[in-house]
Protein backbone atom coordinates (compact mmCIF):
# COMPACT_ATOMS: atom_id res chain seq x y z
CA UNK A 1 0.00 0.00 0.00
CA UNK A 2 1.32 3.84 -1.14
CA UNK A 3 -0.15 6.37 0.12
CA UNK A 4 0.76 10.04 -1.22
CA UNK A 5 -1.51 12.15 0.66
CA UNK A 6 -2.33 15.84 2.09
CA UNK A 7 0.86 17.88 -0.11
CA UNK A 8 -1.11 21.43 0.71
CA UNK A 9 -1.08 24.13 -1.64
CA UNK A 10 -2.83 27.80 -0.47
CA UNK A 11 -6.55 25.83 0.48
CA UNK A 12 -6.28 22.99 -1.80
CA UNK A 13 -5.18 19.73 -0.66
CA UNK A 14 -4.06 17.27 -3.04
CA UNK A 15 -5.06 13.42 -1.81
CA UNK A 16 -4.33 10.20 -3.73
CA UNK A 17 -4.06 6.19 -2.83
CA UNK A 18 -2.44 3.76 -4.79
CA UNK A 19 -3.50 0.02 -3.66
CA UNK A 20 -1.28 -2.92 -4.85
CA UNK A 21 -3.13 -6.60 -4.27
CA UNK A 22 -0.40 -8.56 -3.20
CA UNK A 23 -2.15 -12.17 -3.39
CA UNK A 24 -2.04 -14.42 -7.31
CA UNK A 25 -5.56 -14.16 -7.47
CA UNK A 26 -6.60 -10.90 -8.30
CA UNK A 27 -10.40 -11.80 -9.29
CA UNK A 28 -10.28 -13.11 -6.03
CA UNK A 29 -11.00 -9.70 -4.21
CA UNK A 30 -13.79 -8.83 -5.95
CA UNK A 31 -15.42 -5.57 -4.97
CA UNK A 32 -13.78 -3.37 -1.67
CA UNK A 33 -14.40 -0.17 -0.01
CA UNK A 34 -11.53 1.98 1.74
CA UNK A 35 -11.36 5.19 4.16
CA UNK A 36 -8.82 6.97 5.79
CA UNK A 37 -9.84 8.62 8.80
CA UNK A 38 -7.83 11.54 10.02
CA UNK A 39 -8.08 14.49 12.85
CA UNK A 40 -9.73 16.68 10.05
CA UNK A 41 -12.12 14.33 8.50
CA UNK A 42 -12.62 11.00 6.67
CA UNK A 43 -12.59 10.00 2.85
CA UNK A 44 -12.75 7.03 0.40
CA UNK A 45 -14.53 5.00 -2.37
CA UNK A 46 -16.87 2.38 -1.76
CA UNK A 47 -17.66 -0.27 -4.92
CA UNK A 48 -14.73 -0.38 -6.52
CA UNK A 49 -12.24 -3.22 -8.05
CA UNK A 50 -9.03 -3.72 -8.75
CA UNK A 51 -7.60 -3.45 -12.19
CA UNK A 52 -6.30 -6.38 -14.17
CA UNK A 53 -3.12 -6.16 -12.47
CA UNK A 54 -4.25 -6.06 -9.69
CA UNK A 55 -4.03 -2.21 -9.27
CA UNK A 56 -6.41 0.38 -8.03
CA UNK A 57 -5.37 4.42 -7.98
CA UNK A 58 -7.55 7.62 -7.09
CA UNK A 59 -6.58 11.01 -6.14
CA UNK A 60 -8.44 14.60 -5.96
CA UNK A 61 -8.28 18.03 -4.52
CA UNK A 62 -10.26 19.57 -1.86
CA UNK A 63 -10.39 22.16 0.61
CA UNK A 64 -9.46 21.21 4.40
CA UNK A 65 -9.75 23.71 7.42
CA UNK A 66 -6.25 22.70 8.94
CA UNK A 67 -3.51 21.12 8.67
CA UNK A 68 -1.97 17.47 9.18
CA UNK A 69 1.69 17.23 10.29
CA UNK A 70 3.99 13.82 10.90
CA UNK A 71 2.88 13.27 14.22
CA UNK A 72 -0.73 13.10 12.84
CA UNK A 73 -1.46 9.10 12.12
CA UNK A 74 -4.32 8.70 9.38
CA UNK A 75 -6.52 5.11 10.11
CA UNK A 76 -6.77 3.40 6.50
CA UNK A 77 -9.64 0.83 6.74
CA UNK A 78 -10.14 -1.51 3.60
CA UNK A 79 -13.28 -3.55 3.34
CA UNK A 80 -14.14 -6.14 0.86
CA UNK A 81 -16.73 -9.10 1.34
CA UNK A 82 -17.22 -9.99 5.15
CA UNK A 83 -13.48 -8.94 5.70
CA UNK A 84 -12.40 -5.48 6.70
CA UNK A 85 -8.92 -4.67 7.90
CA UNK A 86 -7.70 -1.26 9.76
CA UNK A 87 -4.27 0.02 9.75
CA UNK A 88 -2.86 3.35 11.19
CA UNK A 89 -0.06 4.50 8.76
CA UNK A 90 3.13 5.64 9.96
CA UNK A 91 4.80 6.91 6.83
CA UNK A 92 2.95 8.40 3.71
CA UNK A 93 5.12 9.10 0.64
CA UNK A 94 4.50 13.56 0.30
CA UNK A 95 5.45 14.66 -3.37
Amino acid sequence: MNIRSLTKVKEEVHRSIDLKYQGSNVSSVGEFEFAVQTKLGKWGQGIIELDENGLYTSSSSTILKGVLTEKDKPVFTISWSDNEEEEIILESNNE
